[in-house]
């Protein structure tokens, strides 16, 4: 027997906290059973001193030991199987939509260069409400995305005026950059299209923000009219997600910008920072430095009291992300239908006026690379889900992106293991 590979243990205070990262299990094992444990390295523990005791039977009824010639990546698969076949979902239940490709922001590392500026038509905003209440779940998700969203704001109006006159249940969520967030869009927002979140992208102090947002025509401080529209909607009760974007010429500011937000945010609770590195910069000769100060930059948002890591995620992953989600779709301003949101470099797979046509975009979009060795012995491959066609994910798993994403994973663990005490 041992340990499966899904499992993953770590250090807590009164003894070792182990994780069945397949069935969601926590549990604590107490530090006079758990010399079997090699935390190190958990493929090689010693388990003869519990062989004999009820920890070791319960360890193998609930999959945390496993015959050494066990097949867990034979087994995991076979769980997303049949946890897909209960999961099916009537209809279409998300749908992201590009009210416009157009931007008050000029980015110099904006993904979405080169696109043709295009904004929805009114009249193509009713078409896309049609297009929902026929198609739509029992409830929906609207996730409004651009080019900036809030730079066509009558096509939100129009959208979800249409889907409550039809009675249909929806909430909704934005990627913006937080500009045009006045008084009268949040007011909007709050009572008109069931906002609850918002990501807003900051990408340093002042100086360094104005000069890399680089707005056209701003008035006055860019950066002090979003920070100011930040605290608007959290004043309004939506919750506001601050994505801070690193590369290594930011790195060092970003942490004086964390010390400003905390100084002002920090006694919402609907607030959550975060860092992530810039899309182009996995592709940089200088990736792992760039991924290891991005690791540092969120450890001290914890920190701060910023960004906490959450309790652990007991639902089993099927997919990816939207672009393999049957439930889920892509909506451009002429009304084209895509599967992922980044759309200059993707095929459309239909339109809203004669749904979805190319059978052959769906099944481009499921399809997975094949397992490494490496992946057979990985204790994250069942929270992992890649797709051949991602334009932002890896084929393969740097060792730095790795190391992050175990100790976050343990991070949870701990997290989840304290608020547990508290109760």
């Amino acid at each position: 027997m041992s340990l499966a590979s899904w499992c993953v243990a770590t250090t807590a205070d009164c003894g070792i906290l182990l994780l069945n990262n397949l069935t969601k299990e926590l549990i604590l094992i107490d530090k006079g059973e758990s010399e079997f444990l090699c935390v190190s390295d958990l493929q090689e523990s010693d388990i003869d001193s519990i062989r004999d005791s009820e920890l070791f039977d319960y360890l193998v009824k609930n999959w945390f030991l496993v015959s050494t010639e066990h097949d867990d990546l034979k087994l995991i698969n076979e769980v997303r199987d049949v946890v897909t076949c209960f999961d099916t979902k009537e209809g279409i239940n998300s749908y992201t939509i590009l009210t416009t490709t157009d931007c008050n922001a000029r980015c110099f590392y904006c993904y979405e260069k080169g696109i043709e500026r295009v904004s929805m038509s009114k009249q193509t905003a009713l078409d896309v409400a049609e297009y929902i209440k026929k198609n739509a779940g029992k409830k929906v998700g609207l996730h409004w995305f651009g080019g900036e969203p809030l730079f066509n704001i009558s096509v939100i109006d129009i959208i979800t005026s249409e889907l409550r006159k039809a009675g249909i249940e929806f909430e909704s969520s934005m990627i913006s950059n937080g500009y045009l967030a006045t008084d009268n869009v949040v007011k909007k927002a709050v009572e008109n299209w069931n906002l609850k979140k918002v990501q807003i992208t900051l990408d340093g102090t002042e100086e360094v923000y104005n000069e890399r947002k680089a707005y056209v025509n701003p008035e006055g401080s860019a950066f002090q009219r979003v920070l100011d529209n930040i605290e608007r909607l959290l004043k309004a009760g939506i919750r506001v997600s601050i994505r801070l974007n690193l590369d290594l010429d930011n790195a060092e500011d970003l942490y004086k910008l964390s010390e400003l937000l905390a100084d002002r945010f920090s006694s919402y609770e609907k607030l959550g920072v975060y860092s992530h590195y810039l899309y182009g910069e996995k592709y940089s000769e200088s990736f792992d430095r760039t991924c290891s100060e991005n690791s540092k930059l969120n450890a001290y948002l914890t920190k701060k009291g910023l960004s906490h890591c959450g309790k652990i995620d007991k639902r089993i992953k099927t997919n990816h992300c939207m672009a393999d989600n049957d439930s889920a779709v892509v909506v451009t301003p002429t009304g084209e239908l895509h599967k992922c949101e980044h759309v200059g470099i993707t095929d459309k797979c239909g339109t809203i006026y004669g749904g979805i046509t190319n059978q052959d975009v769906i099944d481009y979009w499921k399809k997975r690379p094949e397992i490494g060795e490496i992946c057979r012995r990985c204790p994250m491959y069942a929270d992992c889900v890649k797709l051949v066609a991602c334009p932002d994910d890896f084929d393969y798993c740097p060792q730095v992106v790795y190391d992050d994403k175990l100790q976050k994973l343990k991070d949870s663990m701990l997290y989840t293991y304290e608020m547990e005490m508290k109760k």
